[in-house]
């Protein structure tokens, strides 16, 4: 009977997935998951006690892993990348293989967790992250020095642009890729190409000791 109950859970899931990911979370429908399911709309109740909680279910995973993977990135290995040309390719390397593994393992529910989500409280939950991103690639732009500068917010604002392109690109990666192969081929080359354009920008901004000198 547990065996039952589990498949039955885990059938929910899987067709919540692909309901979420083609009508968004606000269009999905629990009467079309139960009837897709096999059972009444009240039993899938006893399973999860609403949308919202069924939501949540499908990607709470997800969502540990971005957070986990966003500290670990930036404050472990993300600063060296400007040190030197091997530091920058260990980090390409590095980051796309971990790209890989969450996307591989959680695909769906990032898209649905990033594009879906409207409707629940993870609704921000893509801007939040846009807005990490812009905040981590800002703090370089501190660090060297260039604060004073007359075109900061000429800066900042290049940093949210920046930042909203890489996180739309690694959704539509997720949502196009047709199979391991290519999503780990695609994922290097998006790297490479984001991380040497931001390499070369940084590099270009004048360090605090080069503003002291001249």
């Amino acid at each position: 009977m547990q065996r039952l109950k589990n498949e039955i859970k885990e059938k929910i899931i899987t067709i919540s997935i692909a309901e979420f990911l083609k009508k968004g979370f606000m269009a999905a429908s629990l009467r079309d998951i139960a009837r897709a399911v096999g059972i009444s709309t009240g039993n899938l109740y006893n399973y999860f006690p609403g949308k919202e909680q069924l939501f949540y279910a499908i990607v709470e995973d997800v969502k540990r892993e971005i957070d986990l993977i966003g500290n670990y990135a930036v404050n472990r290995i993300f600063w060296g990348i400007f040190d030197s040309d091997e530091k920058m390719l260990q980090y390409i390397e590095l980051i796309s293989e971990i790209h890989f593994n969450l996307l591989k393992k959680y695909g769906r529910e990032f898209v649905i967790l990033l594009e879906c989500s409207k409707g629940t409280r993870l609704q921000n939950f893509k801007m939040n992250l846009i807005s990490r991103t812009e905040k981590s690639y800002f703090h370089i732009i501190k660090g060297r020095g260039v604060l004073g500068d007359e075109n900061i917010r000429k800066y900042q604002y290049l940093m949210h642009i920046i930042s909203a392109n890489y996180i739309d690109g690694l959704v539509k990666i997720t949502r196009n890729y047709k199979s391991y192969k290519m999503l780990k081929s695609d994922l290097y080359l998006f790297n490479e190409y984001h991380v040497k354009g931001m390499v070369t920008f940084f590099r270009q901004i004048p360090s605090p000791v080069e503003n002291k000198l001249s």
